[in-house]
């Protein structure tokens, strides 16, 4: 039998206190329960009441909803270490989401099929045979348990080093073993050394892909931090050759001098060796793995595992080209993962030939092979030549539309070095025009409510002072940063600063009121109104502890919801407030430009709460200017965040946490390129 929720015992409460104060005000009109000079003579009081309590009703509303999804949450056994409860929820959730990508990437469970091989040199510089049985994650996983614990993977591009990564992480995190470190894969991309230690960077990376271990409650005080100070993850770093080239050998110091006992480390071998030489860095004490090239059979057997025999046919002429050993520049072209998989997604729709792969006149070099199939992939799995009533359907996309947002994302990227799709941080992509945009937002949003509410208790002149000096310093704010998404729960919390917020907010407001107006029953009703969001808003915010892996959507998510609620308290609040005093309409203009400052903003009242960063508009607002920017000009599409999952189930991109990448950067560089097969394979 379920038990029941005391919030709705309360909101029940509420709405009897609430329809027994409501009844007073209507005294003519029903009867009352009380005389009319009482009423009158507490007026202001009534409807002071009547706004508190009815913005409580609003706020036990929204916990009666999210009661449930707290319950899914696992509490902890008494007498646990929180931080070995992160390590068992951190392993399993890594476990989780790793499968999910695998199988996106066309791996699965199916790794015994991949490929791959590579040769092994110790930190003596002594190379070791590798011979095993089993899966390719057996194989790579009884490689690096025999190693120091630090592996450096180096490879040419395309070689696989990303999905060995990958299968490495599955295969340590699937291990019976509990008392051992969790394995966490990140991309180097996103990382400064020169601005930001590789622990530091961990951490940070490790609290915004698992927002669940910022919860106090469950895993204790700066967990994410504390699993990097005691060892419990090894970072696995994929892709040092994305940072800049001035980069790279701070980087390989930073991570080599490290406190991390074992950590694995993607690259380029010839960035690897670059970045040695010219910065005379290294991580030492480290066993190499260098990927070699696809034999033929390892090409039949990747080209075939999705086919169905029928369709085999197809490729005897290139096969057998392949393997008589004649064709260099098909056997170059055909010597990594990445090519040969997208050569084999390609040409699984029957009416693509791979036999045109054989023109030397077309195709003289390796490179031009590789181009061609590179640039072939958009087209394909984005088709052209849909009819209208194939667009129609769910999920279909225009390919001629998505070539052009790619390209567009491509190059945009290329030219500002960012290596990571960050949906709050698409504003980068034309900053200059979005920067304006969010300062004119911003200030409107921040004036509009100070200086009418300032006007109202002073003189027009002195509001509209007020209101141009909050507009440009919001203003400012706004064009100068970019805040990530908030990742904030509505729940029960236990803390004391919240009320200080509050508290402060309130006495604050107080002060100003009575220097104002010197009423005490003003003061209290501008107090309550400062002082009630700040205090029960962030008295309900926390860390969201519920436990699933963190999506790019699932943060626009977060981020719209905790705009909508703090919006609802402060224009609730303050428009039932400044109602009374001013007047209906005036209540009603005042609350909806105090929502929407309290809601998309973090303004004034953020930072008298001692909330100082990320001033300015919130990221949602952001998301959307450059929308606004860009969609009409048909550089990104209108539906951003569900194309951006489509490319990624497509396998143009691929997602990392709560960022996308393109699939690899050498498909990015063709993108960018322009010059894709837009009118189908030729």
């Amino acid at each position: 039998m379920r038990r029941p929720s005391f919030l709705g015992s309360g909101l029940m409460a509420v709405l009897v206190i609430l329809a027994i104060v409501v009844l007073p005000l209507f005294h003519e009109a029903g009867g009352g329960l009380l005389p009319e000079e009482f009423i009158k003579r507490h007026q202001l009081g009534f409807w002071t009441v009547f706004g508190l309590i009815s913005m409580l009703a609003i706020v036990l509303y929204w916990l009666e909803r999210l009661e449930r999804r707290r319950a899914r949450t696992e509490h902890p056994p008494p007498g646990e270490d929180p931080l070995e409860r992160a390590v068992g929820q951190l392993s399993r959730t890594v476990d989780e989401y790793w499968r999910r990508e695998a199988a996106r990437r066309g791996i699965g469970d199916h790794d015994r099929h991949l490929p791959l091989r590579w040769s092994v040199r110790t930190p003596e510089g002594t190379p070791e045979p590798l011979s095993h049985t089993g899966t390719l994650t057996e194989a790579i996983v009884a490689t690096y348990r025999a190693s120091t614990g630090r592996m450096v993977i180096l490879g040419e591009p395309g070689s696989g080093k990303s999905a060995l990564a990958m299968l490495l992480t599955r295969g340590l995190v699937r291990a019976e073993d509990t008392e051992a470190p969790v394995p966490v894969l990140l991309s180097v991309s996103g990382w400064d050394p020169a601005e930001e230690e590789l622990e530091t960077w961990v951490a940070g990376r490790i609290a915004d892909d698992h927002s669940y271990l910022r919860s106090t409650d469950v895993y204790g005080r700066g967990a994410p931090a504390g699993l990097v100070a005691q060892r419990k993850v090894i970072p696995v770093l994929d892709g040092l050759d994305e940072l800049p080239r001035a980069l790279r050998s701070l980087a390989i110091r930073r991570i080599g001098g490290s406190s991390f006992d074992a950590f694995v480390l993607t690259c380029r071998s010839a960035d690897y060796a670059d970045a040695s030489r010219s910065g005379g860095a290294l991580v030492r004490n480290a066993t190499e793995i260098r990927l070699e090239p696809l034999r033929p059979d390892d090409v039949t057997l990747t080209l075939f595992r999705d086919y169905e025999p029928g369709q085999r046919g197809r490729w005897g002429p290139v096969l057998e080209r392949l393997h008589s050993g004649t064709d260099t520049a098909l056997g170059a072209a055909f010597s990594t993962p990445l090519i040969v998989s997208i050569a084999r997604d390609i040409y699984q729709d029957p009416r693509n030939d791979p036999e045109k792969l054989l023109d030397r006149r077309r195709f003289p070099t390796s490179e031009a092979i590789r181009a061609y199939v590179l640039r072939s992939l958009v087209p394909t799995v984005f088709p052209v030549d849909l009819s209208r009533e194939a667009l129609r359907e769910p999920g279909a996309w225009d390919g001629h539309h998505a070539e052009r947002w790619l390209r567009y994302l491509a190059r945009s990227m290329q030219e500002r070095q960012i290596g990571d799709i960050r949906w709050w941080e698409l504003p980068l992509l034309a900053r200059r025009t979005e920067r304006i945009l969010a300062a004119a937002v911003g200030a409107v949003i921040a004036g509009f409510p100070v200086g009418l509410g300032y006007g109202a208790l002073t003189r027009p002149l002195w509001g509209l002072i007020a209101g141009l000096v909050t507009a440009v310093l919001l203003g400012a704010c706004s064009a100068g940063t970019l805040p990530p998404p908030s990742e904030l729960h509505f729940g029960l919390r236990k803390s004391w600063a919240p009320g200080l917020s509050g508290a402060v907010t309130a006495a604050g407001g107080g002060v100003v009121a009575w220097a104002l107006e010197g009423s005490t029953s003003f003061v209290a009703v501008v107090a309550l109104g400062l002082g009630m969001p700040i205090g029960i808003g962030y008295g309900l915010a926390q860390p969201d502890a519920t436990v699933r892996p963190t999506s790019p959507r699932r943060l626009l998510r977060q981020d719209q919801q905790v705009a909508v609620v703090f919006g609802l308290l402060y224009a609730v609040t303050t428009g039932v407030v400044s109602g009374i005093s001013m007047g209906p309409l005036f209540g009603v203009v005042f609350g909806v430009g105090c929502g929407l400052a309290g809601g998309l903003l973090y303004g004034p009242i953020w930072l008298l709460a001692f909330q100082t960063q990320n001033v300015g508009v919130i990221a949602w607002v952001h998301y959307v200017l450059i929308r606004v920017l860009l969609v009409p000009r048909g550089r990104l599409p209108r539906r951003t965040m569900a194309f951006l999952e489509a490319a990624h189930q497509r396998g143009v991109l691929r997602q990392v946490g709560t960022i996308y990448q393109f699939r690899h950067a050498d498909l990015q560089a063709s993108i960018a390129a322009g010059g894709l097969n837009g009118s189908g394979l030729r």
